[in-house]
């Protein structure tokens, strides 16, 4: 009878770089140069909670004010955005060598997993960075009930305890 062993050889090394190599051209394809040409713009975005609700910040560096909205449904925020080419990219037909800086629109949303009041949301854009503060809304504060204390039994006349 033959022997039907089978030898497998481990290499830590080359198995490792194997399956790096194979992460890399799966990043690289589908973030640095995503499927079907569009490149999809994203804003940075940095969300904290306080006592008091929420801290979003979102970088938009080079947008106007009036080139961003933000929009509210519910318990989702989203900041949407458009960034425009300048009309030097526009007008003639050059060679790219590197082209970083893309126009186009974005979008972020993000879904509060607290309940929210909107009607107090502030806004603050300054240097590039939109900051937004969603405060929690008074339902999901926490409430401090009173103990009533218990009662006690007092004789009465009635039963003679």
């Amino acid at each position: 009878m033959k022997d039907m062993s089978m030898i497998v050889r481990y290499r830590p090394f080359s198995d490792v770089l194997r399956r790096r190599s194979a992460f890399d051209r799966l990043v690289a394809r589908s973030v640095a140069q995503p499927a079907w040409g569009v490149r999809s713009l994203v804003a940075p975005m940095n969300l904290t909670e306080n006592e008091k609700g929420f801290e979003v910040r979102v970088q938009l560096p080079g947008l106007k004010p009036e080139d961003i909205e933000v929009t509210v449904l519910e318990n989702t925020l989203t900041v949407k955005g458009q960034y425009h080419t300048s009309q030097e990219q526009q007008g003639e037909q050059k060679q790219w060598l590197v082209r970083e800086i893309s126009s186009g629109s974005f979008q972020r949303s993000v879904t509060f997993p607290k309940t929210v009041d909107f009607e107090k949301i502030a806004t603050n854009y300054e240097n590039g960075v939109l900051s937004i503060t969603v405060p929690f809304s008074e339902a999901s504060q926490p409430k401090r009930i009173r103990i009533a204390p218990q009662e006690s039994e007092q004789p009465t006349a009635e039963t003679g305890k």
